[in-house]
């Protein structure tokens, strides 16, 4: 089986330490789970380990009671004492290319592995008088079953039943049974009793079904699935006497433009996504197939938008124009503080002016109607129309109005991405590995000779004309006087 490559180096230079550490302390337990869903999906190269779960179902409700009453203790003192022996000797294994790829593996095969809970169509279609029309038809039989038949072995061929869905030997029961027209009909008129519903106009066949379903599984696209990020993007100033507010801020401070947790980031003029990545991953029901996976990202919003909340109104986003990056003007470094002393040499009694008036010309666009949750939390500060939040020398006493003792600000730029995955089982051929561009040379081109006329060279050459122009006439007649 082809396995993905993986590069140890790659990972931790893109992935963020946290998620790193997270890894790879719950490596054991993703193994683990991933082991009990291979168990009880019957998904193991041999079926005992299934057999071996529902034996253990059935003792433990038959055998619950007493175990608890005599053994339960032991149980928690065994456990103690466990806990404290692995916690006196820590494990120092060494983080390898493997853990963290076979660790992502698992994670993948997870969310293949995992039950979905999806209600039937026909009963989430089904009125309130339906349901507790159905409930009160039940319930007689079900008090009958409770007191002939013990509880502990109703739940024992439950958990039973439960355990054994996704057997190959259960599934085959379950298309033979449904293949009988007998047991078709009396399924639907048993429902229609206890729902009130009408039977089905017409019945489709097995064969039928299983028809269309090949001709959707061979005409259907790949699985999408889409997750929409806020990209938050902070735009952070300074006030300078002399000069207004400018991105030139002190050593040691926040960036100009960064993140939440004030990593830099880029401007929003020229923040881009994530270029489309494709994966091979191990397919977890097929050894002879693999799952392809690509990511593509794409802007849900034409424009950046700045985040707004005034006094009386909740958090809304509004466009404002994208701010000019003052670096990108000459192409120099050191623009900033050149502009610095040229500036504060000509608006040095103007200064104070300058400082209180704020800027709001573009005040009049239309503001968003969607509301921002969960942005910072609920610690979000009032912002002036432009979304500015001005604060004192250390970035403290928020406010939303500018004036004495305001010398720092910032504002916050989103805009919504979407992620989407497309989801595809396909052959695991060479031609999935992730390294086959890389690794593969283009073919040598053959060409075919053939006797072709070619036309006689003309004896007077193209460009007679010029080598007449009185340009290369100089030119001549210096190189001429240099060798003489």
């Amino acid at each position: 089986m082809i396995q993905q490559q993986f590069v140890l180096n790659d990972f931790l230079n893109s992935a963020p330490s946290p998620l790193t550490f997270a890894l790879v302390s719950l490596s054991d337990s993703i193994a683990s789970l991933l082991a009990v869903l291979h168990v009880l999906s019957w998904r193991n190269n041999t079926p005992l380990d299934g057999f071996l779960a529902v034996a253990a179902w059935w003792a433990v409700c038959c055998f619950a009671v007493p175990v608890i009453k005599f053994f339960l203790p032991p149980a928690i003192v065994a456990v103690a004492v466990y806990s404290a022996r692995r916690k006196q000797a820590p494990r120092a294994d060494i983080v390898t290319e493997s853990l963290l790829q076979n660790t992502i593996a698992h994670l993948t095969s997870l969310s293949v592995l995992l039950p979905s809970f999806q209600v039937p169509q026909q009963l989430a279609s089904l009125s309130v008088y339906s349901l507790v029309r159905a409930a009160v038809i039940v319930y007689v039989p079900y008090l009958a079953v409770t007191y002939l038949v013990p509880l502990r072995i109703i739940l024992a061929i439950s958990g039973t039943l439960l355990l054994t869905w996704q057997a190959p030997f259960a599934i085959i029961l379950r298309k033979v049974l449904w293949r009988s027209a007998f047991v078709r009909w009396a399924t639907y008129t048993l429902w229609a009793q206890v729902s009130g519903q009408p039977l089905p106009l017409k019945a489709i066949s097995p064969q039928t079904l299983h028809l269309a379903s090949v001709e959707t599984e061979e005409t259907a696209p790949a699985t999408t699935t889409s997750l929409r990020f806020l990209f938050t993007v902070y735009e952070n100033q300074r006030w300078w006497m002399g000069l207004d507010w400018t991105a030139a801020l002190l050593p040691g401070e926040r960036p100009s433009w960064c993140s939440t947790s004030q990593a830099p980031l880029s401007p929003p003029g020229a923040f881009t996504l994530p270029e489309p990545a494709t994966t091979y991953i191990p397919y977890p029901l097929d050894t002879t197939k693999k799952v392809k996976r690509t990511a593509e990202w794409y802007w849900e919003e034409p424009e950046w938008r700045v985040l707004v909340k005034k006094e009386g109104s909740s958090l809304s986003r509004v466009e404002r124009p994208l701010p000019q990056d003052p670096e990108s003007e000459d192409g120099t470094a050191n623009n900033t503080s050149s502009r610095l002393f040229k500036a504060a040499s000509s608006k040095f009694s103007s200064s104070s002016s300058v400082h209180s008036k704020e800027s709001s010309s573009n005040a009049r666009q239309d503001e968003d109607s969607q509301s921002v949750h969960g942005e910072d939390g609920g610690s979000d500060s009032y912002t002036d129309p432009d979304g500015w939040v001005y604060g004192d020398n250390k970035w403290e006493s928020k406010s939303n109005k500018g004036g004495m003792s305001k010398y720092t600000r910032y504002r916050r730029w989103t805009r919504i991405a979407v992620l989407t995955e497309f989801t595809q089982v396909v052959e695991a051929t060479a031609e999935n590995t992730p390294d086959r561009r890389s690794k593969a040379r283009p073919l040598p081109i053959k060409v075919e000779e053939k006797d072709v006329a070619i036309p006689s060279a003309p004896t007077t050459p193209i460009s007679a004309r010029s080598a007449d122009s009185p340009l290369r006439q100089r030119l001549r007649m210096a190189l001429n006087k240099g060798t003489s």
